[in-house]
């Protein structure tokens, strides 16, 4: 039984290898496409605006990494619920 896994194993293995292999019967024009995606996709990635993007993101992070919290404690955040929670019912109610 262990050798029939170990088989199975190796034999996945060899599937998936020979799989990502590059296709030795392509022709040049199928890898000159190939190439052309390629550098498409990299400069899709690679866009200023997404770069800028990021980077305010990033520093905007950054600053609000020290503020303290709207509802610091256990009991700011179950009166706001509460809060929130008769404003409800008081809207439900004049119905």
């Amino acid at each position: 039984m262990n050798k029939l896994i170990i088989a199975l194993v190796a034999g996945t293995f060899a599937v998936v290898a020979s799989a990502q292999a590059p296709n030795p019967k392509s022709t040049e024009k199928n890898q000159a496409k190939q190439a052309e995606v390629d550098a498409a996709t990299k400069s899709g990635t690679d866009a200023t605006s997404t770069m800028a993007r990021e980077q305010k993101g990033v520093k905007d992070a950054k600053a609000a990494k020290g503020t303290p919290k709207d509802l610091p404690t256990k009991a700011d955040k179950q009166k706001a619920v509460q809060g929130t929670t008769t404003q409800a019912v008081k809207k439900d109610g004049s119905n």
